[in-house]
């Protein structure tokens, strides 16, 4: 399996965790028939292209031309371009909705991007960001595994992630001057299982992020443990992962 392979099904595991999250956002605000819509950071699509089969005329932006050029193999629906999220190429007032999916955890300066995606919604348009771990706030159990979720921050950390991110995103909101501003933790409700597809995704993207800073064999040590705590159905994984949307109105 392709690098690109595996974070395309990674972005739609993402995008199954939060789809009952965006439906509710989505029944919160007001869309046209065919609104004008903008993922910034689109990634592999997964999430844009559940709008563009409900009709909305669509386009993701993504600074990742490999990722974007994989997404063309398989057929897009949505428009797609490569270009930085600091600068959008569009202009001013377009978009009815502009959206991020697990994109600021990655920015240096989350706030320039939210002023962007304000600067090229439409009056009473929407700005959402469907979902921000928060990565300090994170529970694993049993242990040692607390020590396997201190070692994936640290390796977040020094790929510059900012692991506090989900309870800053309100607060970015309200500096760039946006109103009706709403904000939750996306749903925890989960279902006790061994060794299922999300699961052995979850290992496959802690793994990706260990590799580089500790030995394989501390690694496989704690896949171990995780896959027995899996097998007697009381491993406890939970990031609080924010959301929050708000409206541009001047």
């Amino acid at each position: 399996m392709s690098d690109y392979q595996f974070w395309s099904l990674r972005y739609k595991q993402q995008a199954s965790w939060t789809i009952q999250t965006r439906n509710f956002i989505i029944n919160q605000i007001t869309l046209p028939p065919k609104a004008n819509i903008l993922e910034v950071g689109c990634g592999s699509s997964a999430v844009l292209d559940e709008f563009t089969e409900l009709g909305h005329i669509t386009f993701g932006l993504d600074n990742d031309l490999q990722i974007l050029n994989y997404s063309n193999q398989h057929l897009p629906k949505s428009r797609l371009i490569n270009s930085d999220g600091y600068f959008l190429p569009f202009k001013n007032n377009f978009f009815d909705l502009c959206f991020c999916h697990y994109l600021l955890l990655w920015i240096n300066d989350p706030l320039k991007i939210i002023k962007e995606m304000s600067r090229v919604s439409k009056k009473s348009g929407w700005i959402c960001c469907f979902a921000e771990p928060d990565y300090l706030s994170r529970i694993d159990y049993p242990s040692p595994l607390d020590k396997l979720g201190q070692m994936q921050n640290s390796s977040l950390s020094t790929q510059g992630v900012n692991l506090s991110t989900g309870r800053n995103i309100t607060n970015w909101l309200k500096e760039v001057s946006l109103s009706n501003i709403h904000w939750g933790i996306f749903g925890s409700h989960q279902k006790v299982a061994s060794n299922n597809f999300a699961a052995d995704t979850e290992w496959k993207t802690i793994q990706h992020d260990l590799e580089k800073l500790y030995p394989a064999e501390e690694i496989l040590k704690y896949k171990e443990i995780e896959q027995n705590a899996q097998n007697q159905g009381i491993r406890i994984l939970f990031i609080p992962t924010f959301y929050a949307y708000a409206q541009k109105v001047d």
